[in-house]
């Protein structure tokens, strides 16, 4: 299920919403909230879970609401309290501390978890008209230390996979640690793939389009690297299908979950398919 909700003010106000209950599936149902009447542009914040704000204003006199979910798990939702204020009126109540953000977001004291780490949001995810763009935060240049990032990235278009390249990638081998997480396609299980160091030999990755992508990336205190460059695109293909997966003009290996691997991923000793595949009849006649 998918609802947008596009709220607007007088020219001269802004929108305030006031959360009163929220509880949905962890990773699964999500809202986002964002300035203007574009959804997935300018946005505030992506919740899922049962954590959750005081309250939210928007920059101007436009918000918006889209709210996203599966179709396994039912859960009790959302209520919210939406008003027009003056520019006046936008202010924490008693109990309530003021995030250190670009935007306005009101979190319950001793909350602070909630609000978003203003460095991952260095335009790290950037949405066009038929692909969205995922880079580390500061890319090219090197990423902060200490990170922890966590950006949910939704699928766009109706068609059945979402696929999704590495362009670039170069962190701290075994210290700064990319994962990328999903359904598998077409099974929709549960996939998730970790990426790390100065080469990867996983290029690409289908997921299935029932549900969005999500990225984290945590860095330590130590070496920063450049970072990575992911480019994410909805796709039309069949089950059995591997045109797609081609590394440097020729066919990758192409892992049963969906991972498609540089060539000589296959027999190097390293088990890099979910399921090991990668190291299957090596060494056999």
């Amino acid at each position: 299920m998918a609802c947008t909700y596009v709220i607007q003010a007088a020219r001269d106000q802004r929108v305030m919403v006031t959360f009163m209950t929220f509880d949905t599936e962890q990773g699964y149902d999500k809202l986002w909230i964002g300035n203007g009447l574009t959804p997935m542009e300018d946005v505030i914040l992506q919740l899922s879970g049962t954590n959750f704000p005081a309250r939210v204003a928007s920059m101007e006199h436009s918000m918006y609401l889209m709210f996203s979910s599966d179709n396994k798990y039912k859960y009790q939702g959302f209520s919210l309290r939406v008003e027009h204020v003056t520019p006046d009126q936008v202010s924490c109540e008693a109990g309530e501390t003021l995030c250190d953000y670009k935007d306005f977001i009101c979190v319950s004291e001793n909350s602070e978890g909630v609000c978003p780490d203003l460095e991952c949001d260095s335009n790290a995810v950037t949405f066009l008209d038929d692909a969205v763009i995922v880079k580390s935060p500061d890319y090219p240049q090197p990423y902060p230390a200490g990170l922890y990032c966590r950006w949910d990235v939704p699928s766009r278009g109706l068609a059945p996979a979402t696929l999704i390249r590495v362009l670039d990638f170069s962190t701290e081998a075994g210290e700064d640690v990319a994962q990328v997480s999903g359904l598998t396609f077409p099974g929709g299980e549960p996939a998730d793939y970790t990426l790390t160091g100065t080469t990867t030999k996983i290029v690409a990755v289908v997921f299935n389009a029932s549900m969005g992508l999500t990225v984290r990336f945590r860095t330590d205190s130590n070496l920063q690297f450049t970072g990575f460059h992911f480019h994410v695109t909805n796709v039309n293909l069949t089950a059995g299908e591997t045109d797609w997966c081609m590394t440097d003009g020729e066919s990758g290996f192409l892992c049963e979950e969906g991972a498609c691997l540089v060539s000589s991923a296959k027999c190097d000793g390293f088990l890099d398919c979910l399921n090991g595949e990668d190291e299957n009849d090596c060494g056999k006649p």
